[in-house]
């Protein structure tokens, strides 16, 4: 449970810039 786990705080970091190339 760590892997998918990680991956989301990695989606989270993420989260801003996804929004702007959205």
């Amino acid at each position: 449970n760590s892997g998918p786990r990680e991956n989301i705080q990695a989606s989270y970091a993420f989260w801003p810039v996804t929004k702007d190339i959205k």
